[in-house]
C-alpha cells in the first residue's frame, strides 16, 4: 500500500512542478530551503506543504506547527517564493486543486 502512495506522490510532484518550470516542485530553491530547515527549528516548523492554484497561479502553502507558534493563518507563496497573501482564510478557501507535495 505504501508503494502505491509513494508512486502517486512522485507522479503528482512531477506533474504539478511543470507549472513552475522545475523537475519537481520541491526543487524550487526557496521551497527546498524551507523544507530542509523544517527539522532545524524547535518552536515553529513546517510539517507539510500543499500546492494548488489561486487565480490561475501555482501557489504553495506551508503548514506550520509548534506549541509556541502563534500564527493567524497560513502564508501562501507563488513559484518565485513571494508571499501572495497571509492570514486570509477566505482567500485560502478559494485555492483549487490543492495537493500535498511534501510531508514530514
Amino acid at each position: 500500500m505504501l508503494g502505491c502512495q509513494a508512486s502517486e506522490f512522485d507522479d503528482l510532484e512531477e506533474r504539478t512542478a511543470f507549472a513552475c518550470n522545475q523537475d519537481k516542485a520541491t526543487d524550487l530553491p526557496w521551497l527546498k530551503e524551507m523544507i530542509e530547515q523544517a527539522g532545524d527549528q524547535d518552536i515553529c516548523q513546517v510539517f507539510r506543504v500543499d500546492q494548488g492554484e489561486y487565480k490561475g497561479e501555482t501557489v504553495f502553502i506551508p503548514y506550520v506547527s509548534g506549541a509556541l507558534c502563534c500564527i493567524c493563518g497560513n502564508a501562501v507563496y507563488n513559484c518565485q517564493g513571494d508571499v501572495v497573501f497571509v492570514c486570509d482564510y477566505d482567500k485560502e478557501d478559494k485555492i483549487k486543486n490543492k495537493k500535498t507535495i511534501w510531508q514530514q
